[in-house]
């Protein structure tokens, strides 16, 4: 699902939008590595974005993602 898809299921305004780093380090100077996540509250949704980032010098680039997103159940109706 896109975006402005979540944006259109869950409702346009967030009621509550945070992040935060969960780790960073600097590889003892051979490079990058960083695990934020950050936490979307809409009236009819929530979404968590999970993001790994590593970067070793002269080497390699990895980005990994996961995102949970769920509507809440008493807003689906009875046949969801």
């Amino acid at each position: 699902m896109r975006a402005s898809h979540w944006n259109q299921a869950a409702g346009a305004s967030f009621w509550c939008a945070t992040q935060a780093v969960l780790y960073e380090s600097d590889l003892d100077d051979n490079g990058v590595s960083q695990c934020s996540v950050k936490l979307r509250v809409m009236p009819r949704a929530w979404l968590v974005l999970l993001r790994f980032f590593l970067r070793v010098d002269g080497s390699m680039v990895r980005l990994r993602e996961t995102r949970l997103f769920c509507r809440y159940a008493a807003m689906l109706g009875p046949l969801g």
